[in-house]
């Protein structure tokens, strides 16, 4: 066997929990309940992820209002 195979470090990967990108476990930082790399890793004293989810619901949308035929319901034509 060639000397330069026992040099060889071979260390374990896993997925971010956020991007979802393969990282060295080492570079990997657990929290909230999730392994995120060092670009998903928030500062605990900005939260910059959570402040950017925000703004991102507050902007305005119709997306997720209800139809008006749900929210006032017309009388049925054929009801008697």
């Amino acid at each position: 066997m060639p000397a330069q195979a026992n040099n060889v470090k071979w260390e374990p990967w896993h997925y971010c929990g956020v991007c979802q990108g393969q990282f060295p476990i080492s570079q990997l930082e657990w929290q909230r309940g999730a392994l995120r790399c060092p670009a998903d890793f928030d500062d605990l004293t900005t939260y910059r992820r959570e402040r950017a989810i925000a703004e991102v619901i507050a902007r305005p949308s119709n997306e997720m209002k209800p139809d008006p035929k749900l929210t006032n319901p017309q009388p049925d034509i054929l009801e008697y």
